[in-house]
């Protein structure tokens, strides 16, 4: 008996030694993973540090090429343009084909150039924030695409759009560039139809631009918002492929997002999401 009941005294004894260790256990497991996971926040924090510094670099970068290149360009097309006029009746007719060709060369890099540095420019100044009436903005849009919508008949109809708080040359640019995107890839033969129309959404407005052009393949609604992308030959629709990323880089400026929907032949929307802010008295 005596034997048995050391036996049993020793289990009590590893039973009590096992529960008093389970919690130190936890308690350290927990302090790894907090540990852990306190060095993968600050590397992190230190990888997202050097990335906005490399992009800033390169935003940099890209801005000063494209102001340098200005230049040279300008020359290129000053000196053809000087050439064709004093020596036409001389040029045989062969080179000035190539003459136009190299022209037509110069005025397409001085766009990119021009366009490139907008672009730079839409995240290095700083935004002139003040209440802006988005009605206003999309008129002001319009009004320097009056000449567009006139020669493709377009119907431009604008519902009733919300005040926010943003920049009234920015937004403008934004509308400029959905709505010159909306005018432009419409199909042959068929009249353009846009609508802006606006919503609430939560924390935010949603406005809408739809129109009844080519579309897209739903696949390409993410690559369409990249710099320099074209989905099509630049024969059959001019640009040089920043008018959606530009209008992208406002929205996020704002605060805000901009994505697209889109089908082939089945036209497209545009959802712009612009914070609504505490005590704002918008239209909708």
């Amino acid at each position: 008996m005596g034997q048995r009941a050391a036996v049993r005294h020793d289990m009590r004894a590893a039973l009590r030694r096992r529960e008093a260790f389970r919690p130190r256990a936890a308690l350290a497991l927990l302090a790894g993973v907090a540990a852990a996971d306190w060095i993968a926040n600050r590397v992190l924090r230190r990888r997202l540090g050097e990335l906005e510094r490399r992009n800033a670099q390169l935003e940099e970068f890209a801005s000063m090429a494209a102001h340098e290149l200005q230049e040279p360009v300008r020359k290129i097309v000053g000196f053809g343009d000087l050439l064709r006029s004093r020596w036409t009746a001389r040029v045989p007719p062969e080179a000035q084909e190539d003459l136009e060709r190299i022209q037509a060369a110069a005025r397409r890099m001085a766009a990119l150039t021009e366009a490139l540095l907008r672009y730079s420019r839409l995240q290095a100044r700083p935004l002139d924030v003040s209440e802006v009436d988005l009605r206003e903005a999309a008129d002001a849009a319009l009004s320097g695409l009056a000449e567009v919508v006139a020669r493709t008949g377009a119907r431009v109809r604008v519902g009733a759009l919300p005040r926010v708080r943003g920049d009234a040359v920015r937004l403008a640019e934004l509308f400029a560039a959905l709505l010159s995107n909306a005018l432009k890839f419409h199909a042959a033969g068929v009249r353009p139809e846009v609508s802006i129309e606006a919503r609430p959404a939560g924390r935010f407005w949603e406005l809408r631009v739809t129109d009844n052009g080519i579309g897209f393949e739903p696949r390409l609604a993410e690559k369409i918002f990249e710099p320099f992308t074209r989905l099509h030959a630049r024969h059959r629709y001019e640009g040089v492929g920043l008018g959606l990323a530009s209008a992208r880089r406002i929205a996020a400026r704002h605060g805000g997002t901009l994505t697209a929907e889109g089908r082939p032949r089945g036209g497209s929307c545009f959802r712009l999401r612009l914070p609504r802010h505490r005590g704002e008295g918008g239209r909708a």
